[in-house]
């Protein structure tokens, strides 16, 4: 059903993030195969984003400080149940925001919403380490990696 949908003729809408040629997936020119396989979730964003690696060499965003006590009350809750609303709270537009021009203001703003995200769905304060490292310490996998995470590759087509 979904190959057949691609079959139709040119896109409804045109972009400079993806491309779908060959029955590949390319995000701005890089096949979504090999990035998903060579880049960590920050050097994955940072080229969708057409930002410097070194944009995320930034602090973690300032949670507000209800954000624990909301999250302390549903963590025996389902992700899909919470994060909306955990998500909705912690996070403001202003660095994303439609009036935003500056590149590097929206990169910043874009970076703060993925570390919330993050925080949100891992039930932590948001956190400026790298999103493998957050999920390892949560998840309790140590520096070996004897518990495999499946890597920056969940984390791809998300960011698009």
């Amino acid at each position: 059903m979904a190959k057949a949908t691609l079959n139709f003729g040119l896109p409804v809408l045109e972009s400079e993030i993806t491309l779908i040629e060959n029955e590949r997936l390319y995000f701005r020119g890089v096949n979504a195969l090999e990035i998903a396989r060579t880049h960590s979730v920050e050097a994955a964003a940072a080229h969708l984003w057409q930002c410097d690696i070194s944009a995320f060499d930034r602090s973690a965003p300032t949670s507000h400080g209800y954000l624990s006590a909301v999250m302390d009350n549903f963590r025996q809750r389902r992700a899909e149940e919470t994060l909306l609303t955990l998500f909705t709270l912690a996070s403001d537009d202003a660095g994303t925001a439609l009036w935003q021009t500056s590149q590097q203001r929206l990169a910043e703003g874009s970076i703060d919403l993925v570390r919330i995200l993050a925080g949100c769905l891992l039930g932590t304060e948001p956190n400026a380490k790298p999103l493998h490292q957050q999920c390892a310490d949560v998840w309790g996998i140590d520096s070996r990696g004897r518990t495999s995470f499946a890597g920056p590759s969940f984390f791809v087509l998300t960011m698009n």
